[in-house]
């Protein structure tokens, strides 16, 4: 291609005595991605009319920009990912002809991929999980899975929006749901994961199962809690109508007793915060 190009554009060129043509000293590539480079080089002396450039791997056909680039920067696009490229700069000085070439070799870089999706929302209900995210630039759809938070899997889709609900889900287990971007450029999709906690406001049993004693109190009273929230972790909270009065972190046992002295005679709601959700008992104080 490059022979044919040289010989072409000597028949066309007028016989006569020809000033030297020269190439760029040196070729410069930059800005080199999966599938794209940028070519610079100095400009010669004297200024070529334009520049024959060809491009090619080791067992690709060549290919030549055109039309014939007059000044460098030149972009190279299209390329393929994670390959090995040579670059041949001709210069075309017009009645001069043509200059020797140079040549440079890069590689391109491994096959792109796209970020994760962002703003990742989990809805819950007591039997589904709705996902909701912000498409990521690039993508060109999405794996959306949904497991239990012990590994369990119960749910895979692919979508072209990151956009799903997961149903018939058991409120008893908390899910974690993660959304896989499907990169036009290949490679390992980015994930983005959240998790849910199991639908305790639907979980009647549970509440039920909260107990606080002696009811009404003067001094102590002893908080009773079922095994599964006791091991979440979490906080307790005693309110008056007005404002938060105790505080105190919730400890890994069913039985947390709660320090009331100091407390005004009145009625309180002693509120349990843990991962699964809040429950609230009401608290007669004497």
């Amino acid at each position: 291609m490059l022979k044919r190009l040289l010989l072409a554009a000597l028949a066309a060129a007028p016989f006569g005595a020809a000033a030297q043509c020269n190439p760029p000293t040196n070729l410069i590539i930059t800005n080199v991605t999966s599938t794209s480079a940028t070519l610079t080089f100095p400009v010669p002396s004297p200024t070529p009319v334009n520049y024959v450039i060809v491009y090619q791997t080791a067992s690709g056909a060549a290919q030549t920009i055109n039309p014939a680039p007059t000044a460098p920067p030149v972009a190279l696009a299209n390329l393929t990912p994670g390959t090995l490229y040579t670059v041949t700069v001709t210069s075309y000085c017009g009645t001069s002809g043509f200059s020797t070439a140079i040549n440079a070799s890069f590689t391109t870089g491994s096959a792109a991929t796209c970020p994760s999706v962002t703003n990742l929302v989990l809805t819950r209900t007591s039997t589904s999980v709705s996902v909701s995210a912000t498409a990521t630039p690039g993508a060109s759809g999405y794996f959306i899975d949904c497991a239990t938070t012990t590994g369990t899997l119960v749910g895979s889709t692919a979508v072209t929006t990151p956009q799903y609900t997961f149903t018939g889900l058991s409120p008893n287990l908390a899910y974690r749901v993660c959304v896989s971007s499907i990169c036009a450029g290949g490679g390992s999709p980015p994930v983005a994961c959240a998790s849910t906690p199991t639908a305790l406001a639907t979980r009647p049993a549970v509440e039920a199962a909260v107990s606080l004693a002696p009811n009404p109190a003067s001094q102590q009273a002893v908080l009773t809690l079922p095994t599964e929230l006791s091991r979440q972790g979490g906080e307790v909270l005693i309110r008056d109508l007005q404002r938060v009065v105790r505080r105190l972190p919730l400890p890994a046992t069913a039985r947390v007793g709660l320090d009331l002295s100091g407390l005004a005679p009145g009625l309180y709601v002693v509120q349990v915060q843990t991962p699964l959700g809040a429950v609230a008992k009401r608290l007669v104080v004497e």
